[in-house]
């Protein structure tokens, strides 16, 4: 049998996460959300001064599922009228969208930032390669 070695673990070192914690005023299911989120991104992305725009998030989020849960048990309307819970789950969706886009969490967010550099003159004999026809083959 071939033994592999693997570059995804750890070692213990001892000392604590540095990832951020969770604070304690935190419910269960925000605490979890949380958690969640923070495990979910490399241990360097957040810093504690993004501590109350999490809290916001994770807060944004659970409010934003209870509110689908009662939508989907009760209805979008309810006795004739625009059930209540979908301003709040309106409201809720529109503050992680703000909020994850200033804490860099979505798949734009992620990418790299494209060079601030403008493209060098084109030189005529570029422009005349170009131009001309190679009977349809690339040239390199």
């Amino acid at each position: 049998m071939r033994q592999y070695e693997t570059l995804d673990t750890v070692d213990y070192s001892g000392t604590g996460s540095r990832r951020l914690r969770p604070p304690a005023r935190l419910g269960e299911r925000e605490r979890a959300v949380f958690i969640d989120l923070v495990t979910g991104c490399d241990p360097r992305h957040f810093r504690p001064a993004d501590l109350p725009l999490l809290c916001r998030y994770v807060e944004a989020v659970c409010l934003a599922e209870e509110a689908a849960q009662k939508l989907a048990s009760e209805g979008a309307v309810v006795d004739g009228k625009q059930n209540p819970w979908f301003a709040i789950h309106q409201a809720s969706c529109k503050t992680i969208a703000v909020l994850a886009l200033r804490l860099r969490l979505g798949p734009q967010s992620r990418q790299p930032r494209a060079h601030k550099t403008t493209p060098g003159p084109v030189s005529a004999y570029e422009i005349l390669d170009l131009e001309a026809d190679h009977g349809g083959t690339q040239s390199s």
